[in-house]
């Protein structure tokens, strides 16, 4: 987009960008995945629905409230908000799997920062301030997203997909299995981290 600029405004531009999307991405995974999916997991517990139900519910619940929240951003629609929700259910993925929030926002993070501030493409509707390619996306808005960016259309269902398939394969190689990680559904115990 503005790869024209003078090395050190570039070199600024770019690097606020990634300190943005990082402090972007983490407050968003702390606020859908470390407080809200447990807040609803442990509420929507019970005799009827088990400590693993809940969690899935509340996972799934999450990923839709994070799709809603951006579609006040630039050129959003419903199909975004749909696609974005698919994106936040990847996200939440490893939360679910293994009760941290590392590959939530390890993720979050490198989505955020390939598209916007490598590949150049609209990040949830926001344009980037300075990007190491400029790509331009053709198609049809409902594939590409157009102006919203890749996020609003569904090659995004299709980056989501194959993002939930290696994270449940590097979950389950690292760990030996890959299951509902129940404990999210419990009330934290006094000095366990989140």
């Amino acid at each position: 987009m503005h790869n024209d600029l003078p090395e050190t405004y570039f070199a600024l531009a770019w690097t606020g960008q990634l300190i943005r999307y990082a402090g972007g991405s983490l407050f968003e995974e702390i606020m859908s995945r470390a407080i809200l999916l447990r807040i609803i997991a442990e509420t929507i517990r019970g005799p009827r629905m088990g400590r693993r139900g809940a969690v899935v519910w509340a996972w799934l619940g999450t990923s839709l409230i994070f799709g809603a929240l951006h579609f006040a951003n630039p050129n959003a629609s419903v199909q975004s908000v749909l696609t974005l929700t698919a994106l936040g259910a990847f996200f939440g993925l490893g939360m679910v799997l293994t009760g941290s929030l590392a590959i939530p926002v390890g993720a979050h993070l490198a989505w955020n920062v390939c598209l916007n501030c490598v590949f150049g493409i609209p990040n949830s509707g926001q344009l980037p301030h300075a990007t190491l390619l400029t790509t331009s996306l053709h198609g049809p808005k409902w594939l590409t997203g157009s102006a919203f960016g890749l996020e609003g259309g569904l090659l995004c269902l299709g980056a989501a997909g194959v993002g939930a398939l290696l994270t449940l394969g590097w979950v389950r190689w690292s760990t030996g299995h890959a299951r509902i990680h129940s404990k999210l559904a419990d009330p934290p115990q006094m000095g366990n981290p989140i």
